[in-house]
């Protein structure tokens, strides 16, 4: 049964009494700007995705934790990071998931963070592909909808006439005030890496581009990441006063209250594709937050990973995940970049990665090989093929921030 709409409402400050966490501030602050956007201001036109592992700090925890060995459940831990080894669903909690063949779970990496109410790590969440759920980060609060493709649980109605295999709908105050450049969407790969540093820099690099110029990409780090400014890749931004917020699938572009130069001519409200661009340059969100005071509703999708059987469509290529990223998760993730603090993050448990046709490659050694063959059985190898690849897949992407 559907969660009631009163009690998901966003207007007035979220109860203390009933949470760990602190709650929004009163009243509108003042904008602030972050040094990685003031890093990252250039032109007006945007700037090239960044890609550094000096940003790694930001990302994750770090590097240094050694990798487990042996099996849980039959299978290698070979690559698995060690916070995730232990909470690797077992065949039972795929056979019994409502939205088979995926598991989503609360991720270890978020901090301290309530689904639900809970803070478990291994309740698979009911709610996806039914009904939106409540949330609590150090971030953050409200409520998500989630929807993926593919699944016993799906919507067709959802996905009908539409290229978007997973669709996330957010409706949330902030705790505090976030740079706006800094509050991204993306992924972040926290097991080993099983392909060689230019073919996973290649991968990232064309992903994140898709989606704004104005990435922050590492192949070279732990985790790996690449994470895009909210304003400038999601497909809906509504920025509404507590109380006054719409409904979660009725909203509608409008941002003026955040950023009053996000305007047309006339003083309307610009369409999701002009805001993406006007957002995407550095310059135009200089000094501009999220903001305690106001309800964000926010809606992304993207066509490219898909959850249920653990590929990315790419043109004509399709390339198994399963031997890039050692049958980790995938994740569903909003992050403050400069403090390193979680909005929300999900991960999305593939039941053919962990137990199917994607668990064959069990060596490294093995993995980087499947995953090289694949990549070039679509593009050719030879000399400069990681040029070529990352070209091409730009090109094939081009456009898709717009894609329903």
């Amino acid at each position: 049964m559907p969660v009631p709409e009163s009690t998901l409402r966003m207007g007035g400050s979220p109860s203390p009494s009933s949470s760990p966490f602190p709650s929004p501030a009163d009243g509108p602050v003042k904008s602030v700007a972050s040094a990685s956007s003031a890093s990252a201001a250039g032109s007006a036109g945007g700037a090239s995705p960044r890609s550094s592992a000096s940003d790694a700090s930001a990302f994750g925890d770090g590097a240094a934790a050694p990798l487990p060995g042996g099996e849980r459940h039959g299978i290698s831990l070979a690559g698995f990071h060690p916070r995730l080894a232990p909470l690797i669903p077992p065949p039972e909690a795929f056979e019994a998931s409502p939205h088979r063949p995926v598991v989503v779970t609360n991720s270890p990496f978020a901090g301290r963070q309530l689904v639900n109410g809970s803070d478990s790590l291994t309740d698979n969440i009911p709610d996806i592909n039914v009904r939106p759920f409540e949330f609590e980060s150090e971030l953050m609060k409200g409520r998500l909808e989630v929807h993926v493709k593919g699944t016993e649980s799906t919507q067709e109605a959802h996905f009908a006439g539409k290229k978007r295999l997973v669709t996330v709908a957010l409706q949330a105050r902030f705790k505090r005030a976030v740079p706006a450049a800094d509050f991204c969407i993306g992924q972040e790969l926290f097991s080993q890496s099983a392909v060689p540093a230019w073919l996973s820099e290649a991968l990232l690099s064309a992903a994140a581009r898709v989606f704004s110029a104005t990435s922050h990409v590492s192949a070279r780090s732990q985790p790996r990441f690449f994470m895009n400014p909210a304003l400038a890749c999601c497909q809906l931004v509504n920025v509404s006063m507590p109380g006054e917020e719409p409904g979660l699938w009725e909203a509608r572009e409008d941002m003026r209250l955040m950023l009053p130069a996000a305007v047309t001519s006339a003083g309307a409200p610009l369409s999701p594709d002009a805001r993406r661009k006007f957002c995407d340059a550095p310059a135009n969100v200089a000094g501009i937050c999220f903001d305690p005071a106001f309800v964000y509703t926010v809606h992304f999708f993207q066509h490219y990973a898909q959850f249920a059987s653990y590929n990315l469509k790419i043109g004509l290529l399709s390339i198994d995940l399963a031997p890039i990223l050692h049958r980790s998760p995938l994740q569903l993730t909003a992050k403050d970049v400069g403090s390193g603090q979680y909005g929300f993050s999900l991960l999305v448990w593939s039941e053919r990665a962990l137990y199917g046709a994607g668990a064959r490659a069990s060596s490294a050694a093995e993995a980087a090989a499947e995953a090289e063959r694949q990549v070039k059985a679509g593009g050719g190898g030879g000399a400069g093929f990681g040029s070529r690849l990352l070209s091409g897949m730009r090109g094939v992407l081009s456009g898709g921030r717009s894609q329903q």
